[in-house]
């Protein structure tokens, strides 16, 4: 997978979004603590509270710890490092 984006771009996100429509491949955010996170879903499985989602950031080795449907913001759909500065 080639990086999309870098630490600090700034990310549009569309809150609200159906989590069962959201797809491996899509991006999009979630929030570790107060930082929000923006990678990319990796696998979907289904698990004892819902879905999980197995996501990895553009520019990390390996996956994040999977999270769960609720843990979503939303789905990233712009992102420009222009707008970080």
């Amino acid at each position: 997978m080639e990086p999309s984006g870098i630490r600090g771009d700034g990310l549009i996100v569309q809150a609200g979004v159906d989590r069962a429509s959201l797809q491996v491949e899509d991006a999009i955010q979630y929030r570790r603590g107060n930082l929000p996170i923006g990678p990319r879903i990796m696998a979907i499985e289904p698990g004892d509270a819902g879905l999980m989602f197995t996501t990895q950031g553009a520019n990390m080795d390996t996956a994040d710890s999977p999270i769960t449907a609720d843990q979503i913001d939303g789905k990233v759909v712009f992102g420009s490092p222009a707008w970080a500065t």
